[in-house]
């Protein structure tokens, strides 16, 4: 149940094998301890920090720059109570990513300071910390010169707590953490991306086969059009939804935890991409984590893998063939992500026998449930191998 301030007031521990989607459990995995257990039992067993890009507090600074703890509160929900308490339009307050309500998350805010002398930064302080609602804790304040945009973070920093496992797996998590520290986890996009329902592929891929049926002339498709602030969710749905296939399929191969001629690369926190031509000078970048295979974000002008990995990315380009000619139709520009992400700092803690404190870093734009189900679900049968593939013994 909810309130008005879009706060959580009862919610039961999210639990594996019951339905719950959370942790995917429909994809393959890596190697899987079996765990099992309940996420969130309470919202201090999910605990999120950004890891913020470091900016110059300059003395005369336009805006407030406010460090905030929240239990069981939405970014926007959160954004929204700040734009009424300094009385500034909505799109003025600024933050770097959402986070999720079921949790005790800390994340920086950005708010216009308040018109010449009313700035003084104790009394905004003092005013801040004596209205702040129930749930929510001021950790710091300062100015900057800008306001925070989408996307200004390096990364998160997790601490989950784990209860109700399987205590007797304790060696199948400490082999977790080795192969995750050294191969990675596959870096799914979350449900999240998908809506509270889970189907805005569905609707975005409907709506884009209409819309290439429209560019072919056929004006008979009677399809609702997305609005304005539907059609962003609706293609990131839709491009993840492909994006998370290929990479199903190439779990399936056996071929996740290598290097393949004609891959797609990126280095390591970057965007830039290049063509795999030697397997051989690029398997130390490899093996130490600068480089990544990519899989597809479907639309224009998009770089196509070759060789093995070209074929999983066509296949799949065919069979949603209308859909991808859709992702033309609207003018989306095609890019590639990381097949894997390594997540750093990864421990497991044991606070009692059925109870684990799992702590990681990810960086941004990655998923904490890629590496939780990992540790929760039983082990898959695509485990990892050792070596970089050898295209004479495809």
């Amino acid at each position: 149940m909810g309130n008005e301030n879009g706060k959580t007031t009862t919610r039961e521990g999210k639990r594996f094998g019951t339905g719950e989607t959370e942790i995917q459990p429909e994809l393959p995995r890596i190697i899987g301890a079996g765990l099992g257990g309940v996420m969130r039992m309470k919202p201090e067993d999910f605990r999120v920090e950004e890891i913020r890009l470091p900016e110059e507090s300059p003395i005369n600074g336009g805006h407030l720059a406010l460090l905030l703890e929240k239990r069981e509160w939405t970014t926007d929900s959160l954004a929204g109570w700040l734009a009424r308490h300094f009385k500034t339009p909505r799109r003025g307050v600024g933050y770097a990513g959402l986070k999720d309500r079921h949790a005790v998350t800390v994340q920086e805010f950005s708010v216009p300071l308040p018109p010449k002398g009313d700035s003084d930064l104790d009394q905004l302080r003092q005013g801040l910390e004596e209205s702040l609602p129930e749930g929510v804790r001021l950790l710091g304040m300062s100015r900057r010169s800008k306001k925070i945009r989408i996307g200004q973070l390096v990364g998160n920093r997790f601490e989950i707590r784990l209860r109700n496992i399987d205590g007797s797996k304790r060696q199948q998590a400490e082999e977790a953490v080795r192969v995750l520290r050294k191969q990675g986890v596959p870096n799914w996009f979350g449900p999240q991306r998908f809506g509270n329902r889970g189907d805005n592929a569905i609707r975005g891929m409907t709506w884009l086969s209409a819309e290439a049926e429209k560019q072919k002339g056929n004006n008979d498709v009677k399809v609702r059009k997305p609005k304005r602030h539907e059609r962003g969710f609706l293609l990131s749905a839709v491009r993840s939804e492909l994006f998370n296939r290929v990479l199903t399929e190439r779990i399936r191969s056996g071929l996740f935890d290598q290097l393949l001629e004609g891959d797609v690369a990126q280095l390591d926190g970057r965007r830039a991409s290049f063509l795999v031509e030697s397997v051989e000078n690029e398997r130390p970048r490899f093996t130490s984590g600068a480089i990544h295979p990519t899989g597809p974000l479907f639309g224009r002008k998009l770089l196509m893998a070759l060789g093995h990995q070209g074929i999983l990315e066509s296949a799949q380009a065919d069979q949603e063939s209308t859909v991808v000619e859709g992702l033309n139709a609207v003018k989306v520009d095609g890019a590639r992500r990381a097949l894997r992400v390594t997540p750093t700092d990864l421990e497991v803690t044991w606070e009692a026998d059925e109870t684990a404190l799992i702590r990681f870093q990810l960086p941004k734009g990655s998923y904490a449930t890629s590496v939780m189900r990992e540790f929760m679900m039983e082990a898959g049968p695509h485990p990892v191998s050792d070596g970089v593939h050898d295209p004479h013994l495809s």
